[in-house]
């Protein structure tokens, strides 16, 4: 008996193709012609679990399909692969119960580098007619943003079914791929610490810690438990909380205080295995000049810091009585930074430059009051510019930048 296939298709259980009939005007099909069934009858792929197929396995793909045509009717069966932008047809079969098409062996890759897994879709042929439904196959690669045994073995980097393993040689792969399988993740490695300095402590009481650091390795383990602790020298840095991130192997923790200047070797122990040690300098950010020592109210006077040692660890601040200075660029002797509005004139307020939790002052900064305009001349001019025009009024002399909108 013949089914609908599309809106205006007509297809018979034999395969071939009826006529045509129309459709309403809101997209649905009229309702079949007397002796058409609809189209929940038409042959379709029915795809009841998530098909996974490791880049580079050669294998034939089994696919459950409902309604097929009388086999007696159909001369041949082909799969049409597609792949990133490739599409390849194969040789196909159907099974006794005329119920699953296998299609036939191949050797199923993809060529993006980057991506851990890519989407393919598998679509049925029979005597030149194709159902319109696709069978969806997902290809994956356990090696790519796997670089460590952690990331290999980790449920947040590698979900279940994928059947990646760690193996001698340093490498995430496919279990049927590798040769001696790794069990135990080896040591953590540290590569690097950001900031690579952080400030010594000098005022009283001190500060907890001296500022949020974050290390960057590998095998740090698969979650922040797996972390025995993180030393620097023979005093705790304290893990952040939600400071583990496992995609980048990557945690932060707070560096502690120390009053000397130093470097100091950073080490952290992963379910029992120890790191060997990275280096992180402790130094002593001095500010010695400040200029110019004056500024409007309204604020964005930029002020020039000179010292030495000024680029210290990342999280660097400056306050004018608790009114920030925003800092736009820093090196280790100068910082720049612009200044915001203040309530009040005519005060010498202390100037505070803090990196992370250190603090350093002992500067002075003066508000002055704001400038005011009386008059300007000429007030006409021609619109296409060039004329001088002659401003009075008051406390010009700190104004930096003016400019007439």
């Amino acid at each position: 008996m013949p089914c609908v296939l599309r809106q205006d298709t007509l297809i018979y259980a034999d395969g071939t193709l009826g006529a045509r009939y129309r459709t309403s005007k809101n997209n649905g099909a009229t309702s079949p012609p007397n002796g058409f069934q609809g189209q929940g009858s038409c042959p379709q792929i029915y795809q009841p679990n998530e098909e996974l197929i490791h880049a580079n396995i050669r294998k034939e793909v089994r696919i459950p399909i409902m309604n097929l045509p009388n086999a007696t009717k159909v001369n041949s069966y082909e799969c049409e692969l597609e792949i990133e932008t490739q599409t390849v047809r194969i040789p196909a079969t159907v099974d006794e119960s005329n119920s699953n098409i296998t299609c036939s062996q191949y050797t199923y890759d993809y060529t993006a580098k980057e991506k851990q897994e890519v989407n393919a879709y598998i679509k049925v042929f029979w005597n030149d007619n194709e159902i319109d439904n696709a069978y969806q196959v997902t290809l994956y690669k356990c090696s790519v943003q796997r670089p460590d045994c952690s990331r290999c073995y980790s449920m947040n980097t590698t979900r279940s079914g994928l059947d990646c393993v760690w193996c001698t040689g340093d490498q995430c792969s496919y279990s049927l791929f590798c040769l001696s399988i790794v069990n135990e993740c080896p040591s953590p490695v540290i590569i690097q610490t950001l900031p690579i300095s952080v400030a010594t402590v000098t005022t009283e009481p001190e500060p907890d810690f001296t500022e949020v650091i974050e290390l960057f390795g590998t095998d740090f383990g698969q979650m922040m438990s797996d972390i025995d602790n993180i030393m620097i020298d023979n005093k705790k840095c304290v893990i952040v909380a939600d400071g583990f991130n496992i995609a980048l192997q990557s945690v932060k923790c707070k560096a502690p205080v120390f009053d000397s200047v130093s470097q100091r070797d950073v080490i952290i122990t992963v379910q029992g295995k120890t790191s060997a040690p990275v280096v992180i300098l402790y130094q002593n950010p001095l500010i010695s000049e400040l200029s110019p020592r004056f500024g409007i109210q309204a604020g964005g006077t930029t002020l020039r810091l000179s010292g030495s040692n000024l680029n210290t660890g990342n999280d660097v601040m400056v306050s004018i009585d608790g009114s920030e200075c925003y800092v736009t660029s820093i090196n280790e002797n100068q910082m720049i930074c612009t200044t915001s509005n203040y309530t009040t004139s005519g005060a010498e307020v202390a100037v505070t430059v803090t990196f992370g939790n250190a603090v350093r002052d002992g500067l002075t900064f003066n508000y002055t009051t704001n400038p005011t305009v009386t008059d300007f001349q000429p007030n006409k001019g021609i619109q296409a510019g060039g004329q001088n025009i002659r401003v009075t009024g008051t406390n010009f002399q700190y104004v930096q930048k003016a400019t007439m909108l």
